[in-house]
């Protein structure tokens, strides 16, 4: 996981009466705050929101994980399932 920084920009730049949409990521904080500044607007049509940011590693092995016992179950009869637990659907009983 990444901490980045989430800038949020109101909608409506000439009341603020907007909602906070998300507008750029910073891998750094005082990066955010400086992009804020160089804007020349007021500070409140802008804020920020620390967040973690998920590699895709974590979703990627999970999916390859799956698919292999997908695949292997397909090598099994429907007797080897039963005598796995596995109903014929590959899942337990």
């Amino acid at each position: 996981m990444t901490r980045v920084y989430l800038v949020l920009k109101n909608a409506d730049m000439t009341e603020g009466r907007g909602p906070m949409l998300a507008h750029l990521l910073f891998l750094h904080e005082d990066h955010a705050e400086r992009f804020i500044v160089e804007q020349g607007q007021d500070r409140d049509f802008y804020s920020i929101r620390p967040m973690e940011l998920l590699d895709g590693s974590y979703f990627t092995e999970r999916d390859r994980q799956e698919e292999l016992r997908r695949r292997a179950l397909t090598k099994l009869s429907v007797e080897e399932r039963r005598a796995l637990g596995l109903d014929e659907d590959g899942e337990h009983v």
